[in-house]
């Protein structure tokens, strides 16, 4: 059952409060509601359970699921509703313009049928509230947060909703609202920013031949780009250009556009047909110098925004979440509070060597190859080539790429109980 509404100008109690309702709040949200706790969702644009989302955090873009996201996925009881709907990734072909340095790797390698899978948003989103339809939680959207306050057993947000007040207290306060949250800001978060003096032009584009489930990565002078296939002979692009530059990529035409895209990818696929409507958005590596206080958690973009090019970022958020519901799980059974600043530690702790790994690799994929050294590129292209046919590091990157580096949390174990009266 979703409630939609409250009375105003009231204190309104409940165990989690997760500002944010994109793809790291609702499956956080998920996640808690499994465990028997009462929830409440704050979002800032219109979401229902009625009505496809079609907020930012839900729109026409396409997002990279690896392996390991599957497992929590289904483990959240989520996958089963996508999974016709995604596209399963065989194959990631890695290469750079005008080098001989080449990377292949394939699930067949791993023992996996698939290495990972591309989701439109608008899938993920719809699958997370038709699974939230299933328990109890409280949804309050176009809402925005205008103060906190924090309590020696609780946290409080006072919530703004067109001409209504709430007053919302939580054991727990869950910030997941996105990159350089202003609800950090509010708890006095603040965070450290790295520009990369880049833009992320997103588009869909249909080639003339299938893809056969290969996604690309291509290094160039003018900056990386991803290919990640779609249904049919579709692939979702994420090309990232100098800042200096982003304004022909905005304004060139569909033909000029292709055109560009084709000398820079070459005809693995044949002729570039089309490309769908274009977005883009400037490129910064953001960390949040504070992970959890006293009674709040940041998670996802709110706690780093990654470089797109190697699609971890949403992945990486999936990891924290299933430490943080491990971790308050954990707490339950010990009769322990969830605002718990050392069960807090001790989740983000757990999550923190995965984080640094993952930060490095998306920021260093980008930074290396982007230098135009002769030098440093022979480097590359050597140690492309050592990746390419040594199988020990070749496996371990791959690993860390597929959400497998690390311990799986088995959450189902945590959910067996709860799942079937639906939540508090």
């Amino acid at each position: 059952m979703f409630v939609e509404k409250l009375a105003p100008e009231q204190e309104h109690a409940f165990d989690v409060v997760i500002v944010g309702g994109g793809m790291v709040g609702l499956t956080a949200a998920l996640g808690f509601v499994k465990l028997g706790l009462s929830v409440a969702v704050v979002e800032a644009h219109k979401l229902s359970l009625s009505d496809v989302p079609e907020t930012p955090s839900f729109d026409s873009r396409s997002t990279a699921l690896s392996y390991g996201s599957r497992q929590i996925l289904e483990q959240l009881g989520v996958w089963s509703a996508m999974a016709d709907l995604v596209s399963p990734i065989s194959s990631v072909h890695v290469s750079q313009k005008g080098s001989i340095g080449l990377n292949r790797i394939s699930a067949a390698e791993m023992n996996r049928p698939e290495l990972g899978y591309v989701a439109p948003n608008q899938v993920i989103g719809a699958s997370l509230l038709a699974a939230l339809a299933n328990h109890s939680l409280t949804l309050l959207s176009e809402c925005q947060v205008e103060s906190y306050q924090c309590g020696e057993i609780s946290s409080s947000i006072r919530v703004k909703h067109v001409d209504s007040v709430f007053e919302l207290n939580a054991k727990l306060l869950v910030i997941a609202d996105g990159s350089r949250s202003k609800t950090a800001a509010l708890v006095g978060i603040d965070y450290s920013v790295e520009s990369y003096h880049q833009y992320a032009v997103i588009a869909n584009v249909t080639f003339q031949q299938d893809h056969a489930g290969v996604a690309y990565e291509r290094f160039t002078k003018r900056g990386p780009l991803a290919l990640l296939p779609l249904k049919g002979r579709h692939m979702s692009l994420v090309w990232t250009v100098a800042e200096d530059d982003i304004e022909w990529y905005q304004e060139s035409t569909d033909e000029e556009f292709l055109s560009r895209l084709q000398l820079v990818f070459g005809d693995r696929l044949g002729r570039l047909e089309r490309v769908g409507s274009r977005v883009s958005y400037p490129l910064k590596l953001v960390q949040a110098n504070e992970l959890y206080r006293r009674g709040v958690v940041v998670l996802g973009n709110a706690a780093h925004s990654l470089h797109p090019v190697a699609g971890q970022g949403f992945n990486l958020a999936l990891r924290g979440i299933a430490r943080v519901l491990e971790g308050v799980a954990i707490a339950r059974e010990k009769n322990l509070e969830i605002s718990s600043p050392k069960l807090l530690a001790n989740a983000v702790d757990a999550h923190k060597k995965d984080q640094k790994i993952t930060v490095g690799l998306s920021d260093q994929l980008v930074k290396k190859f982007s230098h135009t050294s002769p030098l440093l590129g022979l480097l590359r292209d050597v140690g492309m080539v050592g990746l390419n046919n040594t199988a020990l590091p070749k496996q371990m990157f791959t690993r860390q790429t597929m959400g497998q580096a690390t311990r799986q949390v088995p959450l189902s174990r945590y959910f067996d109980e709860h799942s079937q009266s639906g939540g508090a």
